[in-house]
């Protein structure tokens, strides 16, 4: 048969079965525009110069997958539902002497035009919403536009390359149940019932278990560090989780209650329980999506309103003065008076009344923490959830602040933690072992619990703060 001819056959198809044809390339069209939108702004060459780019960038970069996971899923439900409704035509074009072969043709140039349509289409939406969004996103972390607006030719190849590998699977799973379908069974497919479906415990059990682990790790994560992490596979979890308890979980449960006699043999349960039964093998896994997709709403909702109702108080705490000067030297402890006195003078020429001024020198070291062993950070550091921040302040500026003197020797320190607690008797701190207290009263150390990093305050002498940088500088 000459190509034409499959590809009429292919249009014809395509446009007398819009009914099931449109919802399937709607969701594809969707589909493509969102992944593109989500993978526009993870690759933009912008973002890195934004405050949190990187962070944001990470955040995005997850929501790619995710939203390719979703589009995997939803892509092959309403595959096979199309493909169902399809099977009669099928087996009509077989009868009247068209070959297993020759379908294959014609479904391939149906797969060849989906593709083109939803791509085409999903990618001319997805370039025009990227604009909005990069707007939304400028206008919602109140910065002016620095995010460059272009359409991305990397964006634009990994969206139509992977959407090209999800529709051929589809074509291939298109094929497969073409393949092994005899003739009077796809002529008869539309009469036939659905079959009982079976439970499978191994996947029930295992979405059980996935779904209560991304809820613990969710709830018991603290470290902002870690929670960044982590957060990617307590997501995955979830949806692995939602979907296996759905597709195999109900099914299980639905058999448990047939087994019970006295409950399933009620007229109101019979027919529930029969009814459910047999829907849930076609209906679960939308009736999954639609699960995560809401509960992702409440999520994003509520996320994005406790943060701009948090964003007085984030500020108090980072910002506890009106005014903070830092300055960085090698000789902090001898230079620190002529900085203070030339600041002083500075601010008395131009007129304004310093209050409640206070001042301080201190060493801030990012280290490798394990338990209550703090190091230097070397090559072989592996994860950031890892890493602390470790600010050492001289003993001497301590007193002159809080008017107490902690006598400390150079083994003795005192420490607070950032949004952490712990009760600490002995820490080993880039080599050395000191005996520790827990003291609340640490000039302005609230100013570093607000960092995202795990954090660590000391108050050491003023020799062995002179020595912690010498240490650190070898590094």
């Amino acid at each position: 048969m000459r190509n034409s001819l499959y590809l009429k056959l292919a249009l014809s198809a395509v446009t007398k079965n819009r009914r099931f044809y449109l919802p399937y390339l709607i969701t594809c069209i969707f589909s493509v525009a969102m992944f593109y939108d989500l993978s526009f702004i993870a690759n933009n060459k912008g973002l890195p110069e934004m405050s949190g780019g990187d962070i944001l960038k990470l955040y995005m970069s997850f929501g790619v997958i995710i939203i390719g996971i979703f589009a995997c899923v939803f892509l092959f439900y309403t595959n096979s539902f199309l493909i169902k409704n399809r099977k009669k035509e099928l087996g009509v074009y077989n009868i009247l002497g068209l070959t297993k072969g020759n379908i294959a043709c014609v479904l391939l140039y149906e797969a060849i035009i989906s593709a083109v349509i939803t791509l085409f289409v999903g990618l001319i939406i997805g370039i025009i919403f990227s604009k909005l969004m990069l707007l939304l996103l400028c206008a919602i972390l109140k910065m002016p536009s620095g995010i460059v607006f272009s359409v991305s030719p990397k964006s634009v190849a990994i969206t139509a390359v992977f959407f090209a590998v999800i529709y051929l699977f589809t074509l291939i799973y298109n094929l497969i149940s073409v393949k092994i379908s005899k003739p009077i069974e796809l002529l008869n497919s539309g009469k036939s019932g659905e079959r009982e479906p079976k439970a499978n415990w191994v996947i029930a059990v295992l979405g059980l278990i996935s779904l209560c682990g991304g809820y613990y790790i969710a709830l018991t994560v603290n470290d902002p560090m870690s929670a960044v992490v982590l957060f990617f596979l307590a997501v995955m979890l979830v949806i692995f989780g939602t979907y296996a308890l759905f597709i195999s979980g109900s099914i299980a449960v639905l058999k448990l209650l047939r087994k019970n006699k006295g409950y399933y043999y009620k007229p109101r349960h019979f027919t529930a329980i029969s009814g459910m039964l047999y829907r849930m093998k076609q209906n679960a896994a939308g009736l999954a999506g639609i699960c995560i997709l809401s509960t992702m709403v409440l999520v994003t909702v509520s996320s994005t309103v406790c943060l701009y109702a948090g964003v007085k108080d984030m500020a108090n705490d980072r910002l506890q003065k009106s005014v903070g000067i830092s300055y960085k030297s090698d000789e902090m402890l001898t230079q620190s008076d002529g900085v203070i006195q030339s600041v002083s003078n500075a601010v008395a020429e131009s007129g304004v009344n310093i209050k409640d001024a206070v001042y301080f020198n201190y060493l801030s070291v990012t280290a490798e923490r394990h338990g209550t062993v703090y190091s230097f950070v070397n090559k072989n550091t592996t994860s950031a959830a890892d890493l602390a921040v470790t600010v050492a302040m001289p003993e001497s500026d301590y007193a002159r602040i809080t008017g107490k003197q902690p006598h400390l020797k150079d083994n003795e320190a005192l420490y607070t933690l950032g949004k952490a607690t712990a009760d600490y008797k002995e820490l080993t701190v880039f080599e050395e072992k000191y005996s520790v207290k827990s003291a609340d009263d640490i000039p302005m150390a609230d100013i570093f619990k607000a960092y995202t990093t795990p954090v660590i305050f000391l108050v050491v002498s003023d020799s062995r703060l002179s020595s912690i940088y010498e240490n650190q500088a070898e590094y």
